[in-house]
């Protein structure tokens, strides 16, 4: 907004008068048209995916592609000229529109067509083209003609027109980025009033919802894919939502009453090498939390100065069943390193602390449940090959693998080395990872090669 208003001042990029839900048996015909906008945008993409794949013959130099592509759209645009260009002019014209007026419905939907044709050529081509304004475009177009088609059906001369055009826009956008936030704020850009805002919620709901089944991918992270880039799933990202608190929780190894002296608290930090600690009453339950920099800010050790007068009352703190993504949350929030954790009986006794280094436990932890379930799924998909199974060998003192490291040792051609267990931990094995003794391998290849690997493992007598 900042950089918007320095370069063209307060005028908007795109204008539009006030729209209303004039009835709210109307948003039937909103969401009809969003259903529309949806089998357009993901038409749209699957077209971007489809002209990734062009290849041009190695016969036709590399320097004519921008050539063909550039004419490709010139010969489009001379028969729809509002495909062209960003269509600000042409987007303005429609969010103006009372009724039928100078369009047809179907030179819309034509110009909606064409807008997808211009844009990706011209992407391909090697030219730029956003996807944000053609997706404007696209559903501008869309929600005039189904707009027009309404009003010339129905005979209902109260339709407003350029309210479609709003929605088509919304839904559309929400289609190919997956962006609903952005596709209900785009009304009050536009209109400057919420008099649109349940056909833009029921719009871009929809519309995500669906696209999202239709085409996992939106337009930006689809390019990133095409790329080799996979962008992490809520799996990856939510790791510590697999780890309760109950599983890293520090125990308690002592706790502070209000009674004592800050001398005696700064003490107990001493020997204990904690930064804070809970503070509990006679009966055991938590009443509050102190650290160090508490101390500090009362003016250091003091023997007349009691912990009751400096700690922190109510601290916040986490049950034991809590995932450790909740308390991570809430340490964040309050700019603290450690909460207790108290029983979920409702007593407030405090049965551990979860600290700094619980959250490296944790996700230490998770990231081995995860690996772990990602071997457990690739040994399944592979396991379904015919002619290939998983076997596991153990590591002799004295075989050839042993003390070796991975990319040392002449493995047969037709084996897959999976894991390697060494105790209780699973290694994801490279060229650099050493082959211990006792190291327990498991190897995916044929029944012939398994020999081939046992030489390999087995004691040399």
């Amino acid at each position: 907004a900042v950089t918007t208003e320095i370069l063209i001042g307060q005028e908007l990029i795109l204008t539009s008068p006030p729209h209303n839900l004039g009835d709210s048996r109307e948003l039937i015909l909103y969401a009809l048209l969003s259903l529309i906008a949806v089998a357009v945008g993901i038409l749209y993409l699957k077209f971007e995916d489809l002209a990734s794949t062009w290849r041009l013959s190695h016969r036709i130099p590399g320097w004519s592609k921008p050539v063909i592509y550039g004419l490709s759209v010139a010969l489009v645009g001379v028969m729809w000229p509002d495909s062209l260009g960003t269509g600000l002019s042409y987007l303005n014209g429609l969010l103006r529109l009372e009724g039928a007026g100078q369009y047809l419905w179907w030179t819309l939907g034509l110009v909606a067509l064409a807008k997808i044709v211009t844009s990706v050529l011209t992407r391909e081509g090697g030219g730029s083209a956003g996807e944000f304004m053609a997706s404007l475009v696209i559903g501008g177009s869309l929600g005039g003609a189904f707009g027009i088609v309404v009003q010339s059906v129905t005979g209902i001369e109260s339709v407003d027109v350029g309210a479609f055009v709003v929605v088509g826009m919304a839904a559309t956008l929400a289609t190919v980025a997956r962006a609903p936030l952005t596709a209900v704020i785009l009304v009050f850009e536009l209109t400057g009033n919420y008099g649109l805002v349940l056909p833009l919620m029921l719009a871009a709901a929809l519309s995500t919802f669906l696209g999202d089944r239709f085409h996992p991918e939106s337009a930006y992270t689809a390019k990133l894919l095409r790329e080799g880039i996979a962008l992490p799933t809520s799996e990856d990202i939510d790791l510590l939502d697999t780890v309760d608190v109950r599983d890293v929780m520090a125990p308690v190894d002592g706790t502070l009453h209000p009674w004592q002296t800050l001398a005696e608290a700064a003490e107990f930090f001493d020997m204990t090498s904690h930064h804070g600690a809970p503070v509990v009453n006679d009966m055991g339950s938590l009443v509050g939390v102190l650290s160090l920099s508490d101390i500090a800010k009362s003016g250091g050790p003091s023997m007349t100065m009691t912990i009751g007068e400096v700690m922190s009352q109510d601290p916040i703190t986490i049950t034991s069943d809590a995932p450790v993504s909740m308390a991570l949350a809430r340490m964040a929030s309050m700019g603290v390193g450690r909460l207790p954790v108290l029983s979920d009986r409702g007593d407030r006794k405090v049965i551990g602390m979860f600290r700094r280094v619980s959250v490296v436990n944790a996700y230490e932890q998770a990231l081995s449940m995860s690996k772990g379930r990602e071997l457990y799924r690739e040994r399944k998909r592979i396991r379904s090959q015919p002619g290939a199974d998983f076997f596991e060998l153990t590591v002799d003192e004295g075989s050839t693998s042993a003390n070796q490291m991975i990319a040392d040792v002449s493995w047969p051609d037709d084996i897959v080395l999976v894991s390697i267990r060494r105790g209780s931990k699973v290694l994801v094995p490279h060229g650099d990872t050493a082959i211990r003794i006792n190291d327990v391998l498991t190897v995916f290849g044929t029944w012939e090669s398994e020999q081939q690997v046992k030489e390999l493992t087995e004691a040399i007598e």
